[in-house]
């Protein structure tokens, strides 16, 4: 009740949200902002969110703003930004580790990147890349054990998959 738009509402109100965090007058929040993964972290919590939302509004639009209940969509988006907070330091360091790759690993990343929902065989990804099997196995090794992907299966059947 409370979308004015048929598509793209929930992306309009976290572009908000994130520049009002920008407009911030605490000059470390604004600093910070731009690297808060407050998407993720709805996206985590989607079922939540639009609980939040029908809350809001009770389900009906109203044409007085007044009417609506902000409080605990507000108690819901502190809740998102204080864990993209605490989310803060695991993402720079999973950041930093990108730096510490092989330009082979980087490569086969980007190969998941670049269809993140498809899991993908080791052959697959040497035809993607064109870098040695023995290389793309090198890498992928690295990647799983730093959590950028997951290996499913076994034997000839492994498939591995970008971990979000």
């Amino acid at each position: 009740a409370i979308h004015p738009f048929q598509d793209g509402n929930g992306r309009i109100g976290r572009g908000l949200f994130l520049l009002a965090l920008l407009q911030s007058p605490d000059e470390s929040l604004r600093a910070l902002a731009p690297y808060l993964p407050i998407d993720r972290d709805i996206e985590r919590q989607r079922e939540d969110y639009y609980i939040v939302l029908r809350r809001c509004s009770g389900g009906k639009f109203h044409p007085d703003p007044s009417r609506y209940d902000y409080e605990s969509f507000l108690r819901f988006m502190t809740k998102v930004t204080t864990k993209a907070f605490d989310d803060f330091d695991f993402y720079q360091k999973r950041h930093s580790t990108l730096h510490d790759f092989s330009p082979s690993a980087l490569t086969v990343l980007k190969a998941f990147k670049e269809q993140p929902e498809v899991r993908l065989q080791s052959k697959d990804i040497v035809e993607e890349t064109g870098l040695a099997r023995a290389t793309v196995a090198v890498a992928l090794k690295a990647l799983t054990e730093e959590g950028f992907i997951q290996r499913r299966g076994k034997g000839a059947g492994v498939r591995y998959q970008l971990l979000f």
